[in-house]
């Protein structure tokens, strides 16, 4: 089973209100000058969530929205420095407090999707499936936050190539775990306690449930 994205997240106790030009120039000073930095032409009423940067470098994206920045990477061994990185960034010089956080780490396995029917009731096993889309949330605590942690499990196909470098299309399913704090408390998490708990939600990703019965 091979990891193709991670994705972590750091929630804002309030939205951010300011310029978005500072924020870039504070992200680009713990990481670099960006290949490439995007603002996104969105009117101030438009949801919070949505991205009004896209900070772009050769392996990974950060993403800057009013309410949340996001790091996306693809490689599992990107993960320890970048995240270090992104965690340094200073967010109180912005006037930004962080409430939340989640990870969610995107494995691809190569299975027929017939081993789908594991996952179903005797009502539904003899079903020649076509599509699967399973998701369950299970409430946990880590380091004394509660947490929802969440396992979803999708078909989705994978691109790669063979030992002569023809390309060619896998079969299987996307399988997300996501770890986050819960939106039912609200915390201030500081750097060094954020950097603890990304490590415990990292190693948390490697546990399953759904995915133990498509074996």
């Amino acid at each position: 089973m091979k990891t193709v994205k991670i994705q972590t997240a750091f929630f804002f106790k309030e939205d951010y209100n300011k310029a978005f030009e500072s924020f870039s120039i504070i992200v680009q000073d713990v990481f670099g000058q960006s290949d490439r930095t995007i603002y996104n032409p969105i009117d101030n009423s438009a949801p919070s969530d949505i991205p009004r940067v896209e900070v772009r470098y050769k392996d990974f994206v950060i993403s800057i929205a009013k309410n949340r920045i996001d790091i996306l990477m693809e490689k599992l061994e990107q993960f320890n420095e970048y995240i270090e990185r992104f965690n340094s960034i200073n967010f109180l010089s912005l006037g930004v407090q962080i409430k939340r956080i989640g990870l969610v780490r995107t494995y691809f396995l190569e299975k027929d999707i017939s081993t789908a029917n594991n996952l179903l009731n005797s009502d539904f096993s003899d079903l020649k499936l076509k599509e699967v889309n399973l998701r369950i949330n299970i409430e946990s605590e880590v380091m004394a936050k509660k947490c929802n942690d969440i396992e979803k499990v999708n078909v989705g196909q994978l691109g790669t190539k063979d030992k002569n470098g023809n390309e060619y299309i896998v079969n299987g399913y996307l399988i997300d775990r996501d770890i986050n704090t819960s939106a039912d408390e609200v915390y201030e998490i500081g750097k060094g306690e954020r950097d603890e708990l990304l490590k415990s939600f990292l190693k948390k990703t490697e546990e399953y449930i759904l995915k133990a019965k498509l074996d």
